[in-house]
Parts: structure tokens; C-alpha cells; sequence
């Protein structure tokens, strides 16, 4: 590589890291609505054509800031005590997710705000960072379900999630208050007793 090739290539690995950082802070203050490509570029002090040399699209750029946010929960999670019953690490793992959604609510729901182009092609890198949170759960609940295979527990773990994410998103939304005054603490409380219950019933039905 001559020098011209890699000064090129250190000026736009400093506008990608730049335009992330630019990104979450305005994410974080605004939520979704406040990112466009112009304002990640005026708040970096480039031009929007120099920013699309570096991302190929909006699109690109949301997805790498995803990225950094299922980081940051994963880091989260990777502070935990890991001894403990099951029921008490997997409370632990559903308080850790609700706090850290809360804390960062803005950049959470940029995830799932932003509307991505039809069949758009995930890249490799970003389906892992989803499943290695997945992951956190699915380790944790397989010990109540020590016969079933990696599959199932890793399924298990998304449905968990899945409620516990439509809970999160109600009130987030504002629609909780209108079919329910209980809280998110309370209902999330209800899922996992209830989820718990009902894996510790299939195991002992396997058992009989």
C-alpha cells in the first residue's frame, strides 16, 4: 500500500469511528428521528458525499451503531455473577436487560425503529452480536432443560426475550398504562415465574 492509499484509508477509519460516535450521541439525545446522514455529517465536519464514501448508505451506518448497542448490553451481561440458582440468574439477566433498556432507550429503539430496506442482507458480523445475547440466556436456561439440545434452549431464549421486549416496548410506547397499571418490573416478574414454572413442568414430565 503507498503512502497516499494508506493516509486515504486512516482519513476514513477516522470518519466511520467519528460518524458512530456522532450517531449515538445524537441518538441518544433525539432517539431515531434525529438521525440523517446530514446531521451525522455537519456534527463531524464533513460533507454527506464524504460520509457515503465511507458508509454505503444510511442503512450501513445505523447497522454498525446496532452493533455498538448489542455491545454494550453484552459487556452488561458479561459483568454478572454467574453462581447462584437458575431462577436467580436468569432474574438477574431479565433485571440487567430492562435497566440497561431504560438507561438506553433512545439507542434501543433505533433498533427497531428504523426500517430496513426489503430482504436487506444482514451481514454475518451483526446476526452474531443478536445471537451471542441470546446466547447469555440460553446457557442460563439450559440447565433447566438438560435434555434438550442447543436448539431448543436457544429457542426458549428468544421467546423469553420476545416477551420481555413486548412488555418493554408497550410501555415505551405509552400503551401499557392503557390496558394494564401494573408496572414493567411486575409483568417482567409474572413472564419469568411463569416461564420457569412451565420448563421445570416439562422436565419433570420428561422425567415420569
Amino acid at each position: 500500500m503507498d503512502n497516499m492509499a494508506r493516509i486515504t484509508e486512516q482519513r476514513h477509519q477516522k470518519i466511520f469511528e467519528d460518524a458512530i460516535v456522532a450517531a449515538k450521541s445524537i441518538a441518544e439525545a433525539e432517539g431515531f428521528p434525529g438521525l440523517t446522514a446530514r446531521r451525522i455529517a455537519k456534527k463531524i465536519g464533513c460533507s454527506v458525499g464524504t460520509l457515503y464514501n465511507v458508509f454505503d448508505n444510511l442503512d450501513t451506518l445505523i447497522l454498525h451503531l446496532n452493533g455498538k448497542t448489542f455491545d454494550a448490553l453484552h459487556d452488561t451481561f458479561m459483568k454478572l455473577e454467574t453462581g447462584g440458582d437458575v431462577e436467580s440468574r436468569i432474574r438477574a439477566e431479565v433485571r440487567t436487560y430492562l435497566e440497561f433498556i431504560s438507561d438506553n432507550s433512545n439507542l434501543w429503539y433505533v433498533i427497531f425503529e428504523h426500517s430496513w430496506p426489503p430482504n436487506y442482507p444482514f451481514p454475518h458480523w451483526y446476526l452474531e452480536k443478536i445471537q451471542r445475547l441470546y446466547v447469555v440466556i440460553a446457557d442460563t436456561l439450559a440447565a433447566l432443560m438438560p435434555d434438550s439440545e442447543k436448539e431448543q434452549c436457544y429457542q426458549a431464549a428468544i421467546a423469553l426475550w420476545g416477551g420481555l421486549h413486548g412488555i418493554s416496548s408497550l410501555a415505551a410506547s405509552r400503551k401499557l398504562g392503557i390496558i394494564t397499571s401494573d408496572t414493567v418490573t411486575g409483568l417482567s416478574e409474572v413472564l419469568v415465574r411463569n416461564f420457569i414454572a412451565g420448563l421445570r413442568v416439562q422436565r419433570s414430565d420428561r422425567a415420569v
